[in-house]
């Protein structure tokens, strides 16, 4: 169920206070692991695009120590989050289920983050190989 506009401004004001700009911390990077069928790591359910290496190639431990992994884990709950983090429509996710949340906050003035950290891997349909960012 999608937060009402009275719990996101309730949310966005104690997140003023905290001087935290995302509403909460997400959690999913440390407790769940998700492996696609073709061996790419997802950092989450919610991300399909970006993988943070495959298995197929090296070992978990190897992918869960990489530079992907800790940049992400340093990054998640910052206030400069990468860009799939940033529009999550998770509830436990840092927008708390809201993936307009900093749309609405741009529209009350706040100013533009800076362009989100690149992390992981995307797949290049041109190359037809993943590419790292």
């Amino acid at each position: 169920m999608k937060p009402s506009i009275k719990d996101v401004t309730e949310k966005i004001e104690i997140s003023k206070k905290s001087k935290r700009i995302f509403l909460q911390k997400c959690y999913a990077l440390f407790t769940e692991i998700y492996v696609d069928v073709d061996g790419w790591i997802r950092p989450c359910c919610a991300t399909s695009s970006t993988g943070m290496g495959n298995i197929l190639e090296n070992d978990l431990r190897s992918i869960w120590n990489n530079k992907h992994y800790r940049k992400l884990q340093r990054t998640l709950n910052s206030n400069n989050p990468p860009e799939f983090c940033r529009v999550c429509s998770l509830n436990t996710g840092i927008n708390g289920g809201d993936e307009k949340y900093l749309e609405k906050l741009y529209a009350q003035g706040f100013p533009t983050l800076p362009d989100p950290p690149k992390i992981g891997f995307y797949w290049s349909e041109e190359e037809h190989k993943a590419i790292e960012y």
